[in-house]
């Protein structure tokens, strides 16, 4: 009987034959150690001996496994809590929870509110209900549409990874894969299956971005209305005909019937001075008051009504307003095309309707109406999206034990331990950004420099510069929304200070912040316009995500170069460490995971989709007649400005730390200069669960040292110690 030894099978015990062949592919991964441990082998033309780590005891018809040893069992908590599996199965329960959730609120919200032309509502009353209610449902769907977005950035990150297959012949031809980053770079390096389920992750959220930020929204009230100019006896029952007045309301029996209705409830109506009437009637939108009575000074007693109009809901434009009538003269052809009321308020007592004089208004008062609603459309394409989220997550799951991906750089750290790269021997000072020219000069020694680099170094120019590039474009586009949105206001006269922005409302509906001055436009439009910076904070989260991923695993990096500790590897086991959840370590991914919901929160505030629901001159809803258009809150623009800028600067302040003098290059996400820093020469299989450190380690040769990643006992033995700073090290 022989005995031989496995690093990376464990049999069951029961028992078959094993030929030649099946013998070969499970010595394939075994542990070079030194050759008086184990069997002589020569693989790669390069020979290497094994040392036992699962015993095997092979007979003539069959093997058996021994118990793996105490430094790879497992405790409770890494067998159910710990591990990257963990972390990806909880974001697929976040899916999973947001699809059954969107899926009964969809199917309850049918039931209870119905749907009419394609909206169902919530609720319909009070505007400060309707606000709250708005407001606690967005910061709903923004935590859910953050948790997703990360789950899947989580999904793609580790999907994207390569195997050590892949990172060898990358390698061979002196190219680089990152390991425990999203990137383009692998997409040309891994295998294709891989690349489409991350094309199909990716392409799943833009709908969550473009769509689900509209899915509920605030809707306004305005009201369709009529105007008259009317002599003082009109209210008091005096007769009047529609016919023989210049009237622009066809004189049939409706109209007949609807004036009689308005002489006979005059009484109750408000009375407005010149001034407030021409204030009221010529906002955009009027949700408390319907029709109105202009009265006048002359007299006429043949006909109590003298001018009448009929006004239609519409945002209008300067060539197409529902306040002409304001502006109205006689001997302008019955209206001006122009029409800017404020001429009127510096002497409102010399207002005049078709050149009639007005020395008062009565207005009808209505209860003001606001209501929270749903897009049915969106609802149902957010639906089939998440569907499709959650169905890639699962077959990710599932073939990720199979695909054996490096998924965080303590994987790589652990297979180049085991088994060198000999594609990196010679440049055990390569750093990521250098890292070409270090393959250029491979075996020539270069000074250890032991002056700390700052944590920024652990992204690329690249990466800064995309990030830089992409939180301009939104700076700058928020800005300008804000500073036209600040002038328009102020030309309608309104307070833009702090305190003036802050009355106007946080996420507010204000019928003088409108982004689109005519009619709006379809429903669709206006939330892909309202949702677009959406899309924007997600690409900007992805790579600040990245730049922060690179800074937090450097700072982990550096650790080896001053202490002994265990890899954070993506599977621990025994002493090994689990990777970081979010990313980065615990409270710092918290905090970056509020800061990101917060950032979706106040962009779904500063601009979003309006719905004005319009009420017939009879008080009914005038189902055929909705306006879609997209309304911003200044102060919520403020907020969102001050909440990127701090972004930028936990950015910037990170990048700017530095790492405690002598520690070792920076590798951050690259393949190559992390295998470069893993070869300690005589290795053993358990070298991966001891505790490890990086240092001057061998024998100099050719005039230059050595350093690599040397286990705990190699250092405490004496056979490695700090590099000194200015001599060559290669090997």
């Amino acid at each position: 009987m022989e005995s031989y030894h496995s690093s990376s099978e464990y049999f069951s015990s029961s028992h078959r034959a094993l030929d030649t062949q099946s013998i070969r592919g499970l010595l394939h991964d075994w542990t070079p150690v030194q050759p008086n441990n184990g069997i002589e082998l020569q693989p790669q033309q390069q020979r290497v001996a094994f040392k036992p780590a699962v015993s095997v005891q092979v007979h003539n018809k069959g093997y058996e496994a021994l118990p793996e040893p105490d430094y790879k069992r497992k405790s409770s908590k890494q067998r159910h809590f710990g591990g990257l599996k963990f972390s990806l199965r909880g974001f697929a329960v976040v899916a999973a929870v947001v699809l059954i959730t969107n899926i009964s609120w969809f199917f309850w919200a049918k039931k209870k509110y119905g749907i009419s032309a394609g909206y169902g509502t919530i609720q319909r009353g009070d505007c400060a209900v309707a606000k709250r209610i708005n407001t606690w449902l967005h910061l709903w769907i923004n935590a859910m549409s953050t948790l997703l977005l990360m789950g899947s950035n989580a999904f793609m990150q580790t999907f994207s990874g390569p195997t050590r297959e892949e990172v060898d012949r990358a390698h061979g031809q002196r190219r680089w894969l990152h390991i425990g980053a999203l990137s383009f770079r692998n997409m040309r390096g891994i295998v294709k299956r891989k690349v489409l389920v991350c094309l199909v992750l990716a392409m799943s959220s833009i709908p969550f971005h473009l769509l689900y930020n509209s899915l509920v929204f605030t809707s306004l009230s305005t009201n369709e209305y009529e105007w008259a100019v009317v002599t003082e006896n009109f209210l008091t029952g005096a007769s009047w005909n529609l016919t023989a007045s210049d009237s622009m309301v066809l004189a049939d029996a409706a109209s007949n019937d609807m004036y009689q209705n308005i002489q006979k409830s005059a009484s109750s109506y408000q009375r407005l001075d010149q001034a407030s009437c021409i204030n009221l009637y010529s906002k955009i939108i009027l949700p408390t008051n319907r029709n109105v009575l202009l009265v006048t000074s002359e007299k006429n007693t043949n006909n109590s009504i003298l001018m009448s109009g009929s006004i239609s809901a519409g945002l209008g434009s300067d060539f197409d307003r529902s306040d002409f009538w304001i502006c109205s003269k006689d001997d302008e052809g019955g209206d001006t095309l122009a029409c800017n009321p404020n001429d009127f308020l510096s002497n409102p007592e010399a207002w005049k309707v078709h050149d009639h004089p007005i020395e008062y208004c009565l207005s009808e008062r209505t209860g003001e109406s606001c209501a929270v609603q749903f897009s049915y459309n969106i609802m149902v394409v957010v639906i089939i999206f998440n569907a499709i989220k959650l169905a890639t997550m699962l077959f990710v799951l599932f073939r990720l034990d199979a695909e054996k991906i490096l998924a965080c750089p303590g994987d790589a750290m652990a297979s180049f331990l085991i088994v060198e790269d000999r594609n990196t021997q010679g440049m055990c000072l390569a750093n990521k950004r250098e890292i070409d020219s270090f393959w250029g000069a491979k075996g020539f020694g270069r000074p250890y420099n032991k002056t700390p680099g700052r944590w920024g170094r652990a992204a690329s120019k690249k990466r800064w510069s995309c990030f830089v590039f992409l939180l301009f474009v939104a700076l700058a586009t928020v800005l300008i929304l804000l500073y036209w949105g600040l002038t328009v206001l102020k030309a309608k006269g309104l307070n833009i200070s702090l305190p003036g922005l802050w009355k106007l409302g946080f996420g507010a509906l204000n019928a003088n912040a409108f982004v689109l001055a005519d009619d709006g436009g379809a429903a669709a439009g206006m939330a892909l316009l309202a949702n677009s910076p959406q899309v924007i904070l997600a690409l900007l989260y992805i790579v600040y995500k990245g730049l922060m991923t690179a800074m937090f695993n450097a700072k982990d990096w550096s650790n080896f170069g001053f202490g002994d500790q265990h890899l954070m590897v993506s599977t621990p086991a025994g002493k090994q460490r689990g990777t970081w959840v979010l990313g980065v370590p615990k409270y710092s991914g918290m905090v970056l995971l509020v800061l990101q919901t917060l950032l979706h929160w106040l962009i779904s505030e500063s601009i979003f989709v309006v719905q004005v629901t319009v009420f017939g001159t009879d008080g009914q809803i005038n189902a055929s007649d909705h306006i879609s258009n997209c309304g911003y809150s200044p102060i919520a623009i403020v907020f969102t400005v001050v909440a990127a800028v701090i972004m930028m600067l936990t950015a910037v302040v990170f990048g700017l730390c530095k790492s405690p003098e002598g520690g070792p290059p920076i590798v951050s996400t690259c393949s190559a200069a992390i295998s470069a820093a893993c070869h300690p020469g005589p290795t053993h299989e358990a070298m991966p669960y001891e505790e490890i450190r990086w240092g001057a380690t061998g024998p100099v040769w050719n005039g230059s040292g050595h350093c690599s990643i040397v286990s705990q006992k190699t250092w405490a033995a004496g056979q490695a110690g700090k590099p000194m700073h200015g001599y060559l090290y290669a090997g």
